[in-house]
């Protein structure tokens, strides 16, 4: 039987140049802010898959 993985859940909001990230698990946590371009090239890596999973190396 395979070994549960935890689950990682993070919340976004968008903004006029950027996006808000942060821990759903954790409300009052840290927020991450992305500028608009960061987060698209973000977005754009994972959709191309460049960026790997995690303890992959990519």
């Amino acid at each position: 039987m395979p070994v549960p993985r935890p689950v990682e859940v993070a919340e976004l909001a968008e903004l006029a140049d950027g996006s808000v990230v942060r821990d759903s698990k954790d409300p009052g946590g840290a927020l991450i802010t992305f500028r608009g371009a960061v987060w698209r090239r973000f977005v754009l890596g994972v959709r191309e898959g460049r960026l790997g999973a995690r303890g992959t190396g990519g």
